[in-house]
């Protein structure tokens, strides 16, 4: 009876003891007109974000969502008290800002530059005033104070996990919808101070925490000096936080799902870095995290033969994608269970409709769940606008060609493109959407001479970008990777030792290397159950597609690619020297379970008829009479997994 007694005890002392995750998600996107902001797409990244967080076990209960007119100054400030309340040591929080960012005059005599970052709430005005002083700004003083509150609270077993997707600095913008872009606020006569010394976001601060406060970490959509651009009427951050949320693999760490976000950003956003800092190398949500499930719920039945399922292009659920419905409850695939199949029709971001064959018993939707049979790829889409600097004829040829090719079409305007085409000295130039150095630029030309080489410009462009955005996520197939930073010696031409990985970072947390002659090595890690090969390229803000490994210079044969199951690697047989261009360069590995090598098809020395089915899709994506969906490709079944890792080339 006594033992019963503290079975009993223990169980109840369990669940009142169990830690909790909380969530707060704050946006402002329509200001009042006498603000002085411009309205943006905030309020669309709480779906994003809410949905993200729902799928790692997160309870509407616990999520909290203040919008609009709601998220003024106290408002917010409120929201976070209450938060607060609520909170035991060992819990989790979340909190996400999506709104205006501004620099604002220091106040308190902190800032070497005597600029504070701040948050806009939305009763904040862009300028300052005689009856405005900055004094509804959210600054990073406040937010400093505010963090360490919570850290204190969640103490040393908790975690406090925070996700800015604003921005601090203001210049002009192209096309892309900027979360910020206003100059800073100060009173007038005032000077300013240049200061290299900003690190990050500069929304850390120094504050006086506990000794036993919680882990805490904060990404950042931007650098503290650079903006912050929507995509799609999405913040950029907000898109790539949940995009990578769905590809999680095991012992995530959040070093590791800001490099997912990197990768992402490298393409929908290249002009910005995105800045991770804090306890960056702590296991995501404690290691307490969902990894992606093999199956989804169904939102609504529309009818027996048509359903709406909460996934779309993030969770990969593209159009021609094929699914099974099986009964709710079916923890693993059963082919007997099938009650109906189907492929999908439309796909949003976060929701797809998919026409089924046969119709569905009933119209109850929690009946059901939908498992992946086989996803589809997509196909290359470019958004393209030609400005009023190119002739008629040139943009008469740039449509016929993507329209040819089956990549892309034209837009109305510049906020619907992924890419823009301007005529500068006679040059065609790619621009993105926000700005920036020409993407088909080179030591030579600034762009392209003519319209063949512009159509070629615009379709290396759309393959890279395709082949970035590409996610093969076969569960029986996780596979990781990273550069190292290793010493090395000259003379002898000798690896020696494996540096600390934080001494090639830069101050937003990001693998950074210089072109002076450092070196650095491939660790490789199989964490499946299966041995895999492996092969990787490295792809250009261009589209530039490169073998990476092998390549010319490390021809390492298939055998030497195996690596065995549940096991790292650092491959010290091949260190590798930088060189210009200087900027963030992805790269993209690829991981099957039979022998896989990209290197002959991207220098066009395929001697082989028969390749592993990766192969084959990517050859068919390499060249310019790919049409269809990439399904299937030949014979086999296109099974394997994708990975990505982000460096940078800077100077010496």
């Amino acid at each position: 009876m006594k033992n019963t007694i503290y079975i009993i005890l223990f169980v109840l002392f369990s669940f009142t003891t169990r830690a909790e995750k909380y969530a707060l998600i704050v946006a402002v996107g329509d200001y009042p007109e006498a603000s002085g902001w411009a309205d943006i797409s905030s309020v669309n990244d709480v779906e994003l974000i809410e949905g993200a967080l729902l799928n790692q076990g997160f309870t509407k209960q616990n999520i909290t969502t203040i919008i609009n007119e709601q998220a003024d100054r106290s408002g917010i400030i409120n929201a976070l008290k209450a938060v607060k309340s609520k909170l035991a040591p060992g819990d989790i929080l979340v909190v996400h800002f999506s709104m205006h960012g501004q620099q604002v005059f220091d106040n308190n005599g902190d800032e070497l530059d005597k600029l504070d970052e701040s948050l806009v709430p939305y009763d904040a005005f862009a300028s300052y005033s005689d009856t405005y002083k900055g004094e509804n700004h959210l600054r990073d003083d406040d937010l400093g104070n505010i963090i360490k509150d919570l850290r204190n609270t969640l103490e040393n077993t908790g975690q406090l996990f925070m996700i800015l997707d604003s921005c601090h600095s203001g210049s002009s913008t192209r096309g892309a919808i900027s979360r910020g872009g206003k100059s800073a606020l100060t009173p007038p006569n005032w000077t300013h101070e240049n200061s290299t010394s900003a690190q990050g976001s500069d929304m850390m601060e120094n504050v006086n925490l506990n000794e036993n406060n919680s882990p805490f970490v904060i990404i950042s959509g931007a650098r503290a000096k650079e903006q912050n651009f929507e995509y799609e009427g999405y913040g950029s951050l907000s898109y790539a936080f949940a995009k990578a949320m769905n590809t999680l693999g095991t012992d995530f760490t959040y070093r590791q799902l800001f490099n997912k976000i990197t990768a992402v950003m490298a393409t929908i956003a290249p002009r910005q870095q995105p800045v991770i800092e804090g306890d960056v190398d702590y296991k995501l949500f404690k290691g307490e995290y969902v990894q992606q499930q093999p199956f989804y719920t169904i939102k609504k039945i529309v009818n027996p033969k048509s359903i709406a399922v909460n996934a779309g292009t993030i969770q990969l659920f593209n159009v021609g994608t094929t699914v099974h419905v099986l009964p709710a409850g079916t923890s693993k695939f059963d082919e007997s269970l099938i009650i109906a199949s189907g492929e999908v029709n439309r796909s949003l971001f976060n929701e797809s409709r998919i026409l089924l064959e046969t119709a569905l018993p009933d119209r109850v939707a929690p009946n059901y769940i939908v498992f992946v049979d086989q996803l589809s790829y997509g196909d290359i889409s470019l958004s393209v606008f030609i400005d009023k600097t190119v002739e008629n004829r040139v943009k008469t040829g740039v449509n016929d060609f993507l329209n040819t090719k089956k990549i892309g079409q034209l837009t109305e305007t510049e906020t619907q493109a992924q890419v823009i085409v301007s005529r500068i000295n006679d040059e065609y130039v790619l621009q993105g959407v926000a700005g920036g150095d020409p993407l088909n630029a080179d030591e030579e030309n600034l762009g392209a001479d003519s319209l063949e080489a512009l159509n070629e410009s615009l379709f290396k462009y759309a393959q890279g970008t395709y082949l970035r955005n590409l996610e093969m996520k076969n569960p029986t197939f996780e596979f990781s990777f990273r550069l190292v930073p290793v010493s090395y010696d000259t003379e002898t031409n000798a690896v020696g030792d494996v540096l600390e990985f934080n001494t090639a970072t830069n101050d937003a947390g990001a693998f950074q290397i210089s072109d002076d002659g450092s070196r650095a090595v491939l660790e490789v890690t199989n964490h499946s159950n299966k041995d895999l090969y492996f092969s990787i390229v490295e792809i250009y803000n261009d589209g530039k597609i490169l073998p990476f490994m092998p390549n010319a210079d490390c021809d390492f044969t298939d055998g030497e690619r195996l690596i065995p199951r549940k096991s790292t690697q650092l491959i010290k047989g091949c260190a590798y020297t930088f060189y210009p261009p200087y900027e963030r360069i992805v790269l993209k590995a690829f991981a099957s379970t039979s022998p896989i090598n990209l290197e002959p098809i991207l220098t066009n020395k395929v001697t082989r008829a028969v390749m592993n089915p990766l192969e084959e899709f990517v050859k068919e994506t390499y060249t310019q009479t790919r049409g269809g969906g990439g399904k299937r490709s030949g014979d086999g079944q296109l099974k394997g997994y994708t990975t990505e890792f982000v460096y940078e080339i800077v100077k010496n």
